[in-house]
């Protein structure tokens, strides 16, 4: 079988998916305060790559004796997947995987099997959704891209909120903001509900360096009318 290297973009799409999936599995758990999240969390990015990649099936016809057939044995430390038509020929796929993968303080600890998170649930969470590079990816029907063109971006999203056709939030790097002062200015004197969400805020440079996490953002929004 010839196996290709994938786009970058497809291949984030599917690390998103594997983060998405870790996610479900804790809120899951938690709700039924029951089951193995760690487990979920362990094959998140096998399930990715097979479900939103590899397996072909059809979700309408679920019998379809066409379609790919998924068969799992979830064991302590491997996990096994066959996909019955792979050239005609059923696959075996074995792989390393390590319970809890990416919880942190989690991730492949004994004493976590086969319990919910619980109070640690919000922490592990909040760290799952920061790994999500392609956070439109879900609802590509409420996202527009914009690119590096920050005035442009925002004056879509004031468009966008007029007569209260939608609730649009801007995001962006925060020192970014920057460019757009009298947009966001005119925004709020037109009284546009426009929410800004913007990282590499300015509470002291990080990694990016002064021109990705310039300081001087947080004084910019505090002169905005009705902040």
């Amino acid at each position: 079988m010839k196996y290709h290297k994938l786009e970058p973009k497809h291949l984030q799409d599917l690390k998103d998916i594997a983060q998405k999936l870790r996610i479900d599995s804790i809120i899951a758990t938690d709700s039924s305060k029951s089951g193995h999240p760690t487990s979920c969390a362990s094959m998140a990015e096998i399930m990715s790559v097979l479900f939103f990649h590899t397996m072909k099936y059809s979700l309408a016809e679920p019998r379809d004796p066409s379609s790919d057939r998924f068969i799992l044995s979830k064991g302590h430390e491997i996990a096994f997947h066959e996909a019955s038509q792979v050239k005609g020929k059923p696959t075996a796929l074995i792989a390393k995987t390590f319970k809890g993968k990416d919880f942190p303080n989690i991730e492949d600890k004994e004493e976590w099997h086969g319990k919910p998170l619980g109070s640690s649930s919000a922490d592990v969470l909040k760290h799952l959704e920061g790994l999500i590079k392609n956070k439109s990816a879900a609802y590509p029907d409420r996202y527009i891209e914009c690119f590096i063109a920050e005035q442009n971006l925002v004056g879509v999203a004031i468009g966008a909120a007029c007569r209260n056709r939608t609730v649009p939030f801007v995001s962006t790097f925060a020192a970014f903001f920057t460019r757009t002062f009298d947009q966001i200015r005119m925004g709020a004197i037109s009284q546009t509900n426009v929410n800004f969400v913007g990282s590499h805020c300015g509470v002291s440079i990080g990694e990016d360096g002064p021109s990705q996490m310039a300081l001087e953002d947080i004084a910019m929004f505090r002169t905005i009318p009705g902040k």
